[in-house]
């Protein structure tokens, strides 16, 4: 596959960076960088795919959700899951999805906004697509973001 071809399956960010860095002296480790990050993005793709209906709607829900309030959050496949910055992790299960978020540095009263009795990590369910609450969800990821201590 020719370079120009290949240039063309980058998503928009790659493109641009690719554009942008083209000719720097510093550009091949830059753009080499932004290529294995989309890689992990894109396994993290594959990992939904394979989930089964309404988990797979749900996760790209929560997915959309996390990448839409934190624009630079950076997105890997780690222990099989989804993660975000240590801070938190999508997972989809038998009957129901958990976002889980690092809860290290949270207050109690903070704490009991999440469920289950973890110290470092709690999550909240999903069930259906109707139980994401878009405000909800945003409010508890910007709580993690501001004080919560990653995994």
């Amino acid at each position: 596959m020719s370079s120009s071809a290949r240039e063309k399956l980058y998503p928009p960010y790659i493109k641009k960076l690719y554009k942008e860095k083209r000719g720097s002296s510093q550009g091949g480790s830059n753009f080499k960088k932004c290529l294995e990050e989309w890689a992990k993005t894109s396994e993290v793709d594959e990992y939904i795919e394979k989930q089964k209906t309404p988990q797979r709607e749900i996760v790209q829900r929560l997915r959309s959700i996390i990448l839409k309030t934190f624009l630079d959050i950076k997105e890997e496949l780690k222990m099989g899951v989804p993660w975000y910055e240590g801070k938190f992790y999508v997972v989809a299960l038998r009957d129901h999805v958990n976002l889980g978020f690092s809860v290290k540095g949270l207050s109690k009263q903070e704490m009991a906004l999440f469920e289950g009795k973890g110290q470092m990590m709690r999550h909240v369910k999903f069930h259906s697509l109707m139980d994401v609450d878009e405000a909800r969800v945003v409010k508890l990821l910007k709580l993690v973001a501001k004080k919560g201590v990653g995994c």
